[in-house]
């Protein structure tokens, strides 16, 4: 099981190395649907950031450090997720593999009190 956890790693960190030299790399919030980064940065700040939980921003910001970063979640998908969450009134939510729990917390934050998030963590192997 080890081996093959090392394994895909090194694969996971050939596919970045390669989006790199093909300067497809991206950070988490350029995977928003905004294309002009000035209306991005506008967004951002006026919107997003000031509503975002501490916690969030916290898991944010230490996964845009992350050499895999172009696997998170952006903060203005979440929070469009985190707004169908309680338009919808949802109660369960159910995440399928948990990067580094950015999204995952997002969904707990917007059930109610007695709702439940549930994830779960895929091995290597799998994918």
């Amino acid at each position: 099981m080890g081996s093959s956890n090392s394994e895909f790693l090194q694969k996971l960190d050939s596919v970045v190395d390669i989006l790199k030299e093909k300067n497809d790399y991206v950070k988490v919030h350029r995977k928003s649907l905004l294309r002009n980064d000035t209306l991005y940065k506008y967004t951002l700040e006026t919107t997003l950031y000031p509503r975002e939980h501490e916690c969030l921003r916290e898991i944010r910001l230490a996964t845009e450090q992350h050499p895999l970063v172009l696997m998170a979640a952006s903060p203005d998908e979440v929070q469009l997720l985190q707004m169908l969450l309680k338009v919808m009134n949802a109660k369960t939510t159910i995440e399928v593999g948990v990067f580094t729990g950015y999204s995952l917390l997002a969904t707990a934050l917007a059930l109610p009190d007695d709702g439940k998030a549930l994830h779960e963590m895929l091995e290597a192997e799998v994918l």
